[in-house]
Order: structure tokens, then C-alpha cells, then sequence
């Protein structure tokens, strides 16, 4: 897997991130087949390429500051 798709490394969050995760997630139901860490960094990556299109201005939908 590249390096540069996810933006926080593993420890920051084996340290930080998954035991928020963990607290709050119900062991109920089928077992993970994607890691926390991996749907953590497809959304954050998700997010800040939409924040980046939206703040770019040469994109149709740039807000105007």
C-alpha cells in the first residue's frame, strides 16, 4: 500500500484515534473486514479532497472570500 494515501501514521492512531473508536463500537453483528485505520484515512482523505476543490478557485464551486 503507498504511504502517501494515508495521511496519519499507524502509531498517532494506535495511540490517539482507535481507542475513541473502540469505545464507542458494539462488537454486535459480523466481524471487521477493513481495519478502523484504514476507513479513518479514506474518509479524512475524502474530506480534505473536497475541502481542496471547494477552496480552489479555478473550481466551478469555489466559495468567494
Amino acid at each position: 500500500m503507498s504511504a502517501r494515501m494515508y495521511p496519519i501514521s499507524r502509531e498517532f492512531f494506535d495511540h490517539h484515534i482507535d481507542p475513541l473508536i473502540t469505545s464507542y463500537y458494539s462488537k454486535a453483528g459480523r466481524p471487521q473486514t477493513i481495519s478502523n485505520y484504514q476507513i479513518f484515512n479514506a474518509m479524512l482523505y475524502g474530506t480534505v479532497g473536497k475541502l481542496f476543490f471547494y477552496f480552489t478557485p479555478s473550481s466551478p464551486y469555489s466559495i468567494m472570500l
